[in-house]
């Protein structure tokens, strides 16, 4: 028998790195055995020298702009999706908040199909809240291939929010929120103080407000994303919902946007040294679901816009995984963390039941990072067109190497090996086997 893809190395097995043989056939893990394993492939990476390198499960992020249509300019499909390649993400969930809004059949449709035709990883898609009851329904027959709803602070008060929720009952869709009471929030000019009018009580609130419509229709799957302080994680929690945080949130503050101005703006905004010291506590603690990059390109040229004109959101694709094995090596975290937060969880959040672990029967999906290469973060290499990062200058201790998807090396050692168009739906993954 000869299979597609083998790779012989460390991996993460049931939170354990061991020295195994991973065996990928048509798209999925067919096997999980010991390091001398014989088996004959089409591609095989041998790594069993190299104590440095180590396969995760795939990783997974639940929230990524890759922009497209008419802000192809920020991004696209193509070269967001080489960002998350290089950045070591072999799936990546996309935003509705593009031009036109994605909160509408027509706009699902033209979005699908640029996605289908230019990803290079996986990927799927949430859609907005759309304006009216009719295109609610128009939507729905999209449910097959869609993974939910984003809910922005904008639509909180229209009329249809409840309809969706509603619905997403129904139909087992995910209900993604950024949480940021609209009524309780405001711009703020100076750099460093957007925190004192962008609140933790309205994200707090919002949460609350969550809970009661939540409520009301018998609480669908609800998800948290960025959160940015501790408070939000216990009162998430205590709701039941899954939540995440960024990179940022955890090691960046309101004096970094101070200091780098509008390449910190983001929405949430930073807070202050003492919430995301909190923030962080708990992150090391276990008490964080997962992390996203909220991966949200804009140009150079608009980032240093005067700052109250400039766009909020950083770029994350290439620089999350990184810092996440930065924190690693600097004891904050074990590596079963840092698996289980970008592919464990994620799965489950996003409803894989094949994905986010290295196991018979489960997607061929890996990252493959060198816990050894140190690197300093430099934005002019990013495969985003977004060349810019808060993180500019900072020393890495751990690095992306290889991403594989489906069992095919898509990136690997700073090369390429994948077309436009290679990625597909993960609607599709319930059509792979899975064993048991």
């Amino acid at each position: 028998m000869i299979v597609d893809f083998v790779f012989r190395g460390k991996t993460i097995i049931n939170g354990r790195v061991v020295d195994s043989t991973i065996i990928i056939d048509n798209g999925v893990i067919i096997g999980v055995h010991g390091p001398s394993y014989p088996i004959k492939s089409e591609v095989e990476l041998n790594y069993s020298s190299r104590a440095s390198i180590i396969a995760l499960p795939g990783a997974i992020d639940l929230h990524t702009h890759l922009r497209g249509l008419r802000l192809s300019y920020k991004e696209d499909e193509y070269t967001g999706t080489r960002a998350a390649a290089k950045g070591g993400f072999t799936v990546v969930v996309d935003m509705p908040n593009t031009l036109p809004p994605v909160n509408n059949k027509a706009s699902a449709l033209m979005k699908l199909e640029e996605l289908s035709k230019n990803a290079i990883v996986d990927y799927g898609l949430y859609l907005g809240v759309p304006e009216n009851s009719e295109e609610v329904y128009k939507l729905l027959e999209l449910r097959d291939e869609i993974i939910g709803f984003k809910v922005y602070p904008q639509d909180y008060n229209k009329k249809t929010l409840a309809e969706v929720f509603e619905e997403a009952k129904k139909n087992n869709l995910l209900i993604i929120v950024h949480a940021e009471e609209p009524s309780l929030i405001k711009e703020n000019p100076i750099p460093g103080y957007r925190w004192l009018t962008r609140t933790i009580e309205a994200e707090l609130y919002a949460i609350e407000r969550m809970g009661r419509i939540a409520n009301k229709v018998g609480f669908p799957k609800i998800h948290i994303t960025h959160i940015t302080s501790s408070y939000a994680a216990h009162l998430a929690k205590m709701y039941g919902f899954s939540f995440d945080t960024a990179p940022h949130y955890l090691l960046l503050n309101s004096n970094t946007e101070k200091e780098k101005k509008a390449l910190a703006k983001v929405n949430p905004p930073l807070r202050p040294e003492p919430i995301r010291f909190a923030l962080l506590e708990n992150f090391k603690g276990g008490i964080i679901d997962a992390i996203a990059t909220d991966h949200a390109p804009h140009t150079l040229e608009e980032k240093c816009k005067p700052f109250k004109d400039a766009p909020a959101g950083i770029p994350g694709l290439e620089t999350t995984i990184p810092l996440l094995l930065t924190m690693f090596h600097r004891g904050w975290i074990s590596l079963s963390t840092l698996s289980k937060v970008i592919s464990e969880v994620p799965a489950e959040i996003i409803g894989l039941n094949n994905a986010g672990k290295i196991a018979p029967g489960y997607i061929g999906n890996l990252t493959i990072v060198d816990l050894s290469r140190e690197f300093i973060v430099k934005p002019e290499d990013f495969e985003s067109k977004a060349k810019h990062t808060p993180f500019e200058k900072f020393k890495c201790r751990g690095k992306p190497i290889g991403s594989i998807v489906r069992g095919r090396i898509v990136y690997l050692d700073g090369e390429f090996h994948a077309d436009r168009g290679y990625g597909i739906n993960i609607t599709k993954y319930h059509k792979y086997y899975k064993e048991g």
